[in-house]
C-alpha cells in the first residue's frame, strides 16, 4: 500500500502524518454514509482489497463510526475527519 497527502474532498483516502502516523480520511460523504449505516457496506467493499487491508479498515471505519455517532452528526466541515487505526491516537479534522 502506498502512503501519500490526500486531499481532503476526496472521497475516503490514506496517509500518514506525524500526529498518529497512519490514517484513514473520510469526508463529508463518508461519514453521511456511516450515519446511515452504509458502515458495513463501506468495509465490505474495502475488504474486497485483501485481508491486511481488511483488518485495518475494520478498525478504521470502527473507529470512525464511534466519532461520528456520539458527537452528534458530520464532523470537520469541508476538512476530512482522520482516524488512526494503527497508533489509537483520538480523531481529527485535517
Amino acid at each position: 500500500m502506498e502512503l501519500t497527502e490526500t486531499n481532503p474532498r476526496e472521497r475516503l483516502s490514506v496517509g500518514s502524518d506525524n500526529y498518529g502516523g497512519v490514517y484513514v480520511a473520510f469526508n463529508a460523504f463518508d461519514q453521511n454514509l456511516i450515519i446511515s449505516g452504509a458502515a458495513a457496506g463501506l468495509t465490505a467493499g474495502i475488504c474486497l482489497l485483501g485481508p491486511a487491508v481488511c483488518a485495518v479498515a475494520t478498525v478504521a471505519i470502527t473507529i470512525a463510526t464511534v466519532a461520528v455517532t456520539t458527537s452528534g452528526g458530520v464532523q470537520c466541515g469541508t476538512k476530512s475527519l482522520r482516524v488512526y487505526p494503527v497508533t489509537n491516537k483520538k480523531p481529527r479534522c485535517a
